[in-house]
């Protein structure tokens, strides 16, 4: 029934499709000099600056915002053990340190019955001026009956290396009554810290977290009243906080506790963490 039907064909030109994808990048990623020029008109052409994207250290953070009042610097002075050369007396010695800086002074525990090793192991921190430049020591013999005697001394300038920043770590020569360099020798660690004091009223206009969650009404019935100008002070040390911190560590001085929490601002959490740091590296 389909005898003399011709079917027709219309005969089109057949683009691969390589050839499309070819012409459609190239299309799509030349753009007209036109858009090239507005765009470079948009941009900031500038040398950038140093610290462009950088994240700056805590503390010049705080400089570079004029949040730091003053600074102030101490010497951390760690006195771990002495060698002696003679035993004074006919009972063994019990020796203690009593340590001179300026006009900051500190005195060790006695080593009771060490004799010519006593060891002690403990942590002191002397403001530090810049006119200072000498460190003082002097052994002494804690007398049961008698007064205390002097066993050995020594004045140690202050390494060059720590007021670069480093930790100078140095068995030091002591003199006597053997003679100069010849009682013995004294185990110390040194370093320098700076404690930045903030501004007042940076604190009170730093901005804090609010956590997020319904708000509470504030069970006082007295409004909160804060007068505008006025400066928020240090809370006071009391005989509390530094049993506290007596009672981790026994061996710390009262006088270095109350200095380290006076410098932290009362905060045991922060003083506590300085003193574990301190005795981790020693």
């Amino acid at each position: 029934m389909f005898a003399g039907y011709t079917r027709h064909r219309t005969t089109q030109p057949i683009i691969s499709l390589a050839k499309m994808a070819t012409d459609f990048s190239v299309t799509e990623a030349t753009p007209s000099a036109t858009s090239l020029a507005e765009k470079r008109q948009q941009c900031l052409l500038c040398p950038l600056p140093n610290d462009f994207l950088r994240v700056l250290p805590y503390n010049e953070d705080l400089r570079a915002r004029g949040a730091v009042q003053k600074e102030e610097r101490y010497l951390e002075l760690v006195i771990n053990e002495a060698r002696l050369v003679k035993n004074y007396g006919l009972t063994a010695m019990n020796p203690y340190c009593r340590v001179r800086l300026g006009d900051a002074r500190y005195e060790t525990q006695t080593a009771m019955s060490s004799s010519k090793h006593p060891v002690w192991n403990e942590v002191c921190r002397l403001p530090l001026r810049s006119d200072t430049h000498l460190l003082s020591i002097v052994l002494m013999n804690e007398g049961l009956v008698l007064s205390d005697s002097k066993i050995a001394w020594a004045t140690i300038p202050l390494p060059q290396a720590i007021l670069e920043g480093e930790c100078v770590d140095m068995w030091y020569e002591l003199s006597g009554k053997q003679g100069e360099d010849l009682e013995g020798t004294i185990h110390l660690a040194m370093r320098i810290r700076t404690v930045l004091r903030l501004d007042p009223s940076y604190r009170v206009n730093a901005v804090r977290a609010v956590p997020c969650g319904p708000l509470v009404p504030p069970t006082s019935d007295v409004p909160s009243v804060t007068a505008q100008g006025q400066q928020q002070t240090a809370r006071p040390i009391t005989a509390e906080d530094i049993q506290a911190i007596k009672e981790v560590f026994p061996s710390i001085q009262d006088d270095t506790i109350q200095t380290l929490l006076e410098s932290h601002d009362g905060n045991r959490d922060e003083v506590t963490s300085e003193l574990l740091r301190m005795t981790n590296e020693t």
